[in-house]
């Protein structure tokens, strides 16, 4: 039996990653537009001349800075299609030049040192379904405390960022992975599905012998080496032809026509680092359908949710709206259809957990 795993990840995970490595510059929009500051960009460009905008009003946006919520105000406001597009074009050379500062050869040296030596990848893909603590949680995931060996886990991250930060984490190196371990047997890894060990009135080694695939990662709104491809945009829906083919994220990512066909498959979905909003709706939504669909595989949704140090932690109820939100869900039985097969782990930087974490102490 096949369980495909599909992780999408925004960039939660590169701000993650720099705060651990003491990098005062991160890859926030914020941090952008002080870079842009710093480098006394002078073109009149539409986009930032709408983050300084909103940087100088008061009280300030909490998105400020997010470019993508400055086109849609862009977009929204009438202006010609055509103005909006090439100042988009020149933000995409100046983030470029931006993410070369930010995550240097440096970092992704260390980072890859580290994932290697704390084995990080490994526990991530073998150990993840520790970080739901309730057995109630746990049987929402298709394959929580499941008895099975030589089985398929077939990973596949969507990487929303445009750095390969996530890229450098998951390679299975040698130290973590050995494609062919067994001489009389093809399984090469130990997957488990009850890590708290909950009790299931049957005596069984949870750590699975199974096989693992974990495919390329997706980069489906573009690489930072490629100035051209980094996609700004939003979602496009109920926007006229002309500003969908200049502006749409899922026209150019094309994305309906490259991976639709993945999430039938889909026995879980993990959402991480990703703030799950309105320019994304196309994933959100294309993951609640295949959540309710009667033709597709049993599947479950995991959601991470970070919470600021400091800072009251969302309650899980509140997670699921902000995902039914970005989904375009309103109606209460369909929520609540949604809800049933959703697990969200919260969790601040002091929590213990396993999946994607880079606390070089543990």
């Amino acid at each position: 039996m096949t369980h495909n795993i599909m992780v999408l990840v925004g960039n939660g995970f590169d701000l993650q990653v720099l705060h651990e490595y003491d990098r005062s510059t991160t890859t926030s929009y914020q941090d952008f537009y002080f870079f842009l500051m710093m480098k006394n960009i002078q073109e009149p460009n539409l986009v930032f001349s709408q983050m300084r905008k909103a940087y100088n009003e008061k009280p300030r946006r909490k998105n400020w800075s997010d470019i993508e919520a400055g086109i849609e105000s862009l977009v929204a406001s009438g202006l010609p299609i055509k103005y909006i597009r090439e100042s988009v074009d020149e933000i995409q050379g100046w983030f470029s030049q931006f993410l070369n500062y930010v995550v240097d050869t440096d970092l992704l040296t260390q980072l890859s040192s580290d994932a290697m030596e704390k084995r990080w990848t490994q526990k991530s893909l073998s150990r993840f379904l520790w970080d739901i603590k309730s057995r109630r949680e746990l049987d929402k995931v298709p394959f929580g405390v499941r008895r099975a060996n030589h089985e398929l886990y077939n990973f596949q991250f969507i990487n929303f960022n445009y750095t390969a930060l996530l890229d450098n984490y998951l390679h299975l190196d040698s130290e973590q992975f050995d494609p062919l371990p067994n001489s009389t047997v093809e399984t090469n890894f130990t997957f488990n599905t009850n890590p708290h060990d909950f009790p299931d009135g049957v005596k069984w080694n949870y750590g699975n012998s199974v096989y693992l695939e974990c495919q390329q990662v997706i980069h489906p709104h573009g690489f930072q080496s490629i100035p051209r491809s980094l996609l700004f945009g939003i979602d496009g829906d109920g926007m006229s032809r002309e500003a969908v083919a200049k502006v749409a994220k899922p026209y150019w990512a094309r994305a309906e026509q490259r991976y639709s066909h993945m999430f039938n498959e889909t026995s879980l979905f993990v959402i991480y680092g990703c703030s799950m909003g309105s320019t994304d709706a196309w994933w959100w939504t294309k993951i609640a359908d295949a959540l309710l669909s009667t033709d597709a595989v049993e599947s479950g949704l995991l959601i991470y949710k970070w919470n600021e140090h400091g800072e009251l932690k969302m309650s899980d109820d509140e997670v699921r709206e902000e995902f039914f939100l970005g989904a375009r869900i309103h109606d209460r039985a369909t929520k609540d259809a949604l809800a049933a097969k959703i697990v969200v782990v919260n969790y601040a930087d002091d929590d213990e957990r396993v999946f994607l974490n880079t606390k070089r102490e543990h």
